[in-house]
C-alpha cells in the first residue's frame, strides 16, 4: 500500500516525537499540569475572544484585513467569473469545514447581519471576522502562556520523589503525544488564518496533499471556535 507524505507530514511527525519525549523527560505530573493548563487557557481564550475582536473591530487593523479579502475575493471572482457561488467557495484555499460554514451561511439573514448586499462583500466580511478571531486568539493566548511555565515549574520538587519518579517518566510520553497533537492544531489553526499568504498556500497544499497531515486538519476542533461570526 502507498504512503505519500511530504516533508511537512514527515516533520509533524518528528514533532510529535518530540513531544512524546519531553514528556518522557519532564515526567506524567508535570505533562498533565501544563497540558491541562493550556487547555484551561484555550477555554479562557474562547471566553474573552469576543470582547478582544471588539476591541480590534475599533482599530486600523479590521480596515486593513476587511479590505485584504475584498481584494482577495475579487481576484478569485475575477478567475471564476463563469462558475456558481457554490464552485467559487469550493475554489478557495480553506478547509473543508470553514467552506462548509460559509455555504450555510449564504443567506439573507446573515447578509443582513454582517450589512453586505453582494455575495462577494459577504465571504470577505465573514473572512475578516474569522481572522480577527484568529488574531485575538493568538494574543490572548501569548499572554496566557506565560503562566504555565511558572505554574509547572513549582512541581519539580513533588516529582523528584524516587517513588514516583520511574512511573512518572514513563506515563508522561502518552501525556506529552498527546500535548504535542494540540500543540499542532494550533500550529495548523495559525497556518488557516494567514493562508492566503504565499507561505500558507504552499503549506496548505502540503496538508491536502498528506494523509497524515489531512486526518489531523480534518480532526482539529480548534477551526471550529473561530468559523462561527455569532456570539
Amino acid at each position: 500500500m502507498e504512503f505519500d507524505s511530504t516533508w511537512l507530514g514527515i516533520g509533524t511527525a518528528a514533532l510529535l516525537l518530540l513531544f512524546a519525549f519531553m514528556g518522557y523527560r519532564r515526567g506524567f505530573v508535570k505533562e498533565v499540569v501544563s497540558t491541562f493548563l493550556v487547555i484551561l487557557t484555550l477555554v479562557v481564550v474562547w471566553g474573552i475572544n469576543p470582547y478582544v475582536k471588539i476591541a480590534l473591530e475599533n482599530t486600523p487593523v479590521y480596515s486593513r484585513v476587511e479590505k485584504e479579502c475584498e481584494t482577495f475575493i475579487q481576484d478569485k471572482m475575477e478567475e471564476e467569473a463563469q462558475e456558481k457561488e457554490d464552485s467559487l467557495i469550493e475554489s478557495l484555499p480553506l478547509p473543508q469545514s470553514m467552506k462548509s460554514e460559509i455555504a450555510q451561511n449564504n443567506t439573507g439573514e446573515v447578509y443582513q447581519y454582517l450589512q453586505v448586499d453582494t455575495f462577494a462583500e459577504y465571504i470577505a466580511r465573514y473572512l475578516a471576522s474569522v481572522l480577527l478571531n484568529g488574531i485575538s486568539f493568538i494574543l490572548s493566548f501569548i499572554l496566557a502562556s506565560i503562566l504555565i511555565g511558572l505554574a509547572v515549574h513549582a512541581l519539580d520538587l513533588i516529582t523528584k520523589l524516587p517513588i514516583l519518579h520511574g512511573i512518572n517518566k514513563v506515563a508522561g510520553i502518552a501525556v506529552g503525544g498527546m500535548k504535542g497533537i494540540l500543540f499542532v492544531w494550533i500550529l495548523l489553526l495559525i497556518l488557516t488564518i494567514f493562508c492566503k499568504t504565499p507561505v500558507g498556500k504552499v503549506c496548505m497544499e502540503m496538508v491536502s496533499q498528506d494523509p497524515f497531515l489531512s486526518f489531523l486538519y480534518e480532526k482539529n476542533i480548534l477551526v471550529d471556535i473561530f468559523l462561527s461570526i455569532f456570539y
